[in-house]
């Protein structure tokens, strides 16, 4: 007994009814911080950390949250994988997850028979979606992109933004490839460039270049005299010491020019010597490039990042049809035309460091959202269209099931149909009316109709245009479902310390 108290001394356990009621509270504080956040009239939070933010992105709210609490991170975690995947929908997880768990918790029959009445809901609501699912025609992906950044900082210029995101995710392969720059200014003044600039003050002018780039220090590899001493009789031999630097980098030099080509792009500082001799080889240098505009240079361009140059081989080169200065509202930067892979690049301009960072997360989204759409053609009605279908869909399944799941699918239900009283709420109008309306409709058949966020009413959402992607609102269902059945599993609660080595002993 000694031996097992001393091993679980530093373990700390909440059992049933005090387990629950922290999980409850930790689940209860992410539904009430994220919920004001949804739809497109949702609240704007503030994120004090090392740099101060002002955003209303979901994903990037719940990245910078401190919580303690554990069933708090599993709903976050779970909300983040979906901005990864999806780049939208994120709020939508949190915000469903706490209200299925909510829901949840005022059943007074066991956990197992609302996770199962859980998954049965979540079978019905597959099932429905995907007879409500449809392909978009080429003005309803305009229609999807100002969804998506109708509820951003974006919404006073959507139909710039909508038109660069489109345009930019037609030309690339990858929305990877896709860079954005931010620089001061309006946002109106934003433009989308075909092809890859660097935000560099360069004179080059190339046609067909041969291009090398690389990632490599060109200091003379010398001795750092701040952090290490020689000592030298005269100063002849420290002239030898000099000497020597410079042969080791006329070599270095030697190694990176043995093959010709006309522009050598490096992501570090090159100094004054390194510099010199290069030009002297009739190369055109481009020094202290931004690392992410290099790596991406090097995926459209064709060649290789090279950091050591033994053996530099025609394969490492890369080329594109043309290397130019540009100027963009005053700002000179380089231009390459013509790379593989159709990489664009968006000149983003706004007012501050702060709505720079979110007019970029907003994009971000959008393009995501596109991506996805080009490789899974299907849309759904917006607006709390497609909650409150899958919602009364739910109220009929639990009348035909005669068991207690049928609880755990109304509760499913009722959760769905508090996401457009939500979305009504965040817009100031009376949610409940909303909600009541919207139920009104759909049972005399107007299946398309969702919130008006104008006037607080219901409208046909495809009249409106409110367009959502089909796999991102089955996976925000999928995901909210799974985590909620994850969290409604658990009925302790333990907090472990780290064990000290001097314990290790103890378990042999």
């Amino acid at each position: 007994m000694d031996l097992y108290a001393h091993q679980n001394a530093g373990n700390v356990e909440e059992r049933q009814d005090d387990a629950i009621r922290v999980i409850k509270s930790g689940v209860n504080l992410i539904g009430d911080i994220m919920k004001t956040v949804l739809g497109p009239k949702g609240s704007l939070k503030v994120i004090q950390g090392k740099e101060t933010s002002v955003t209303n992105d979901g994903a990037f709210i719940l990245k910078n949250l401190l919580i303690d609490s554990a069933s708090a991170k599993i709903i976050i975690n779970s909300s983040i994988n979906q901005d990864f995947e999806e780049g939208d929908g994120t709020t939508s997880i949190a915000v469903l997850a706490s209200l299925l768990l909510k829901e949840a918790y005022q059943l007074s029959i066991h956990p197992t028979k609302i996770i199962k009445g859980f998954s049965m809901a979540l079978t019905k609501c597959i099932e429905v979606m995907g007879k409500k699912k449809f392909v978009p025609k080429p003005e309803d992906l305009k229609n999807l992109v100002r969804t998506t950044l109708n509820s951003k900082v974006l919404s006073n210029h959507l139909d710039l933004f909508i038109n660069i995101c489109i345009n930019a995710v037609e030309k690339a392969d990858d929305v990877t490839l896709i860079d954005i720059i931010k620089l001061e200014g309006n946002l109106e003044e934003s433009v989308l460039v075909d092809g890859v600039v660097l935000n560099k003050d360069s004179d080059v002018t190339l046609a067909n270049p041969k291009i090398l780039i690389a990632n490599t220090s060109l200091d003379y590899d010398k001795i750092k005299i701040f952090s290490s001493k020689i000592c030298v009789n005269s100063v002849a031999e420290l002239e030898k010491i000099e000497a020597a630097e410079k042969e080791k980098m006329i070599s270095k030099i030697d190694a990176i020019t043995q093959l010709p080509f006309d522009l050598f792009i490096n992501r570090q500082i090159i100094y004054d010597y390194p510099l010199q001799l290069l030009r002297n080889k009739g190369l055109t240098v481009v020094e202290h490039a931004d690392f992410e505009g290099v790596e991406r240079l090097n995926k459209v361009l064709g060649g290789n990042l090279l950091s050591a140059f033994d053996q530099i081989n025609a394969e490492d080169f890369g080329t594109c049809d043309r290397v130019s200065n540009i100027s963009i509202k005053g700002h000179k930067m380089i231009k390459f035309e013509g790379v593989q892979k159709g990489a664009s690049t968006i000149i983003l301009f706004a007012s501050s460091r702060e709505m720079l960072d979110e007019a970029e997360r907003s994009i971000h989204d959008a393009l995501c959202v596109l991506k996805r759409i080009k490789e899974v053609s299907f849309c759904l009605y917006g607006g709390g269209c497609i909650e409150t279908a899958l919602a009364l869909e739910l109220s009929k399944l639990s009348l035909e099931v005669k068991t207690k799941e049928s609880e755990g699918i109304e509760a499913f239900s009722r959760a769905l149909l508090s996401i457009p009283k939500i979305i009504a709420e965040n817009c100031g109008f009376d949610g409940d009316e909303v909600k009541a309306a919207l139920k009104n409709d759909h049972n005399y058949r107007r299946s398309t109709y969702g919130v008006n966020i104008e006037n607080g009413k219901t409208s046909c959402m495809r009249e409106k245009g409110i367009i959502e992607g089909f796999e991102m609102k089955k996976r925000v269902i999928i995901s909210a479902c799974e985590t909620a059945q994850t969290i409604l599993k658990c009925d302790g609660l333990v907090k472990c310390q780290p064990r000290e080595r001097s314990d290790d002993h103890l378990c042999h």
